[in-house]
């Protein structure tokens, strides 16, 4: 993401002026854009012309510059378009104030973003959007059967490659090299041109990974490749490898494997009855009281609660979490962390001490 301008006063009230430049981008932009926030930019916006064209039609998309209050934001969970609608408070002369528009925002969208209170967790989110470069991570997990790819993004990770082989026959190793380590090495190799990866984490049960980088032969690859140990394949396997201690340096930056170790904290602490909270009502008089350290939050109950008309409730405890001096993460109900957490009500607290209500 890179910012063109940034006018914030001291009581939260400003401005961002932005360019989305890539698809997590638009995953960062959705988490910092509430109802009644006003929104500027080109947007494609369908005028009636004077006469019908060759199909009869007397109304067409033209790009005009428009801002609009926001009424709704759609939950942005893939694809490549953020969509923000609402009502229009400023635009062309011939463009009645007070109708509804639909912003599309996509990867090389340029927006302005006024709100009359900025909460420090958004700006942080885009902070982070514009520190957000560098190479990525691929993580590959495998055994003698089955091989998956997949490439850590934003919101968790997304499977690129998924192969199978037939079963070697007992005592004729050949079989597998020929059937699927041959063909991972190709897709590997492939990917890497592609996505230009810093590392790429290899990772499976028992001593099939160093079987299959052994026999790689393509030198630049394999000085990317970081080995790893799981105790599963397919989407299970990448997980575990997020949580793993030897790979903690090559995802240092990885925002899926800081969420794991969140979610783990949180859920720790309520099985030892401890520093931990869940449940809007338990965490909200926690952050009221001045006792969370760390607020999670996925981005689905902040979907659905703007659906249902419920923010404000969530607002409260993140509003509460910050002026306690507390951190609000947001975590993605797309990969494992944000699932379990949904899975208590979608909202839980770190505590600096054991809480009660």
């Amino acid at each position: 993401m890179k910012r063109i301008a940034r006018k914030i006063a001291k009581d939260g009230e400003g401005e961002v002026t932005l360019t989305v430049e890539d698809i997590d981008d638009l995953w960062y932009l959705s988490q910092a854009i509430d109802p009644g926030d006003r929104l500027s930019g080109r947007t494609l916006r369908k005028m009636r012309s004077g006469e019908p064209d060759e199909r009869g039609q007397v109304a067409s998309r033209k790009p005009v510059r428009l801002t609009i209050t926001v009424e709704k934001v759609e939950a942005f969970t893939h694809g490549d378009t953020l969509r923000a609608l609402g009502t229009i408070t400023d635009g062309p002369e011939d463009i009645p104030r007070g109708t509804h528009h639909s912003f599309a925002i996509t990867p090389g969208t340029t927006v302005t973003l006024t709100k009359r209170r900025w909460l420090s967790f958004q700006l942080a989110r885009l902070e982070e959007a514009e520190g957000r470069r560098g190479p990525g991570v691929l993580v590959c997990v495998m055994d003698r059967e089955e091989a998956m790819v997949a490439r850590i993004t934003r919101q968790g990770f997304e499977t690129l490659v998924s192969l199978t082989a037939a079963v070697p026959k007992k005592g004729d190793p050949s079989v597998t090299r020929n059937n699927l380590y041959l063909e991972l090495e190709k897709k590997l190799a492939e990917l890497a041109r592609r996505h230009d990866p810093a590392r790429i984490i290899v990772a499976s049960p028992g001593f099939f990974k160093e079987d299959f980088i052994a026999g790689i032969t393509d030198a630049s690859l394999k000085g990317k490749i970081l080995a790893a140990t799981t105790n599963h394949v397919g989407e299970p396997g990448v997980n575990e490898v997020l949580r793993r201690p030897e790979t903690a340096v090559a995802l240092a930056d990885s925002h899926a494997a800081a969420q794991l170790r969140q979610v783990d904290l949180l859920f720790a602490g309520i099985a030892a009855g401890g520093k931990a909270a869940y449940g809007r009502e338990q965490v909200t008089a926690a952050a009221v009281a001045g006792a969370v350290e760390a607020l999670l939050v996925t981005d689905g109950l902040i979907a659905s609660s703007r659906e249902k008309g419920s923010y404000g409730e969530v607002e409260r405890a993140m509003l509460a979490a910050e002026a306690g001096k507390g951190t609000v993460h947001i975590i993605e109900s797309a990969n494992d962390a944000g699932r379990r957490l949904d899975g208590v009500g979608g909202i839980g607290a770190l505590l600096r001490y054991v809480f009660s209500t």
